[in-house]
């Protein structure tokens, strides 16, 4: 079996997984009104996006960064080094996009979105 950066992925996929996460419960409680996740990110969103923005457009644009950070995780699992540093580049990218939205899932997703994409740049495959 080929070596493939396998902790990078699963550090990449599983922030990606949370910053989902974070982009339906926005839109869940746009939809309903029930889960007050928007009063939390609220104050970690700058306000040239708050005041542009409403809870729909956050929700859809945050949950479009997360499936991109987890077509990212998807690449860096090939074990092509091409793909694994486009991958890489793409999930650091939108994690940071992401970070900027929505604080990134509470930060955490977007921690280990970044050590897992620094982790699969630094990847060499073994000779």
């Amino acid at each position: 079996m080929p070596e493939r950066p396998l902790t990078p992925f699963a550090l990449v996929l599983i922030g990606g997984v949370l910053i989902l996460l974070v982009g339906i419960l926005v839109l869940a409680e746009f939809f309903t009104g029930r889960v007050q996740i928007i009063d939390v990110i609220n104050p970690t969103i700058p306000p040239i996006i708050r005041n542009n923005l409403d809870d729909l457009s956050i929700g859809l644009l945050v949950s479009i960064f997360g499936i991109l950070v987890i077509i990212g995780a998807i690449l860096i699992v090939t074990g092509h080094p091409a793909n694994i540093r486009g991958g890489a580049i793409e999930a650091l990218f939108f994690a940071i996009v992401s970070l900027l939205v929505a604080a990134g899932a509470f930060y955490i997703g977007f921690l280990l979105v970044f050590v897992g994409s620094i982790a699969a740049l630094l990847w060499k495959p073994p000779t």
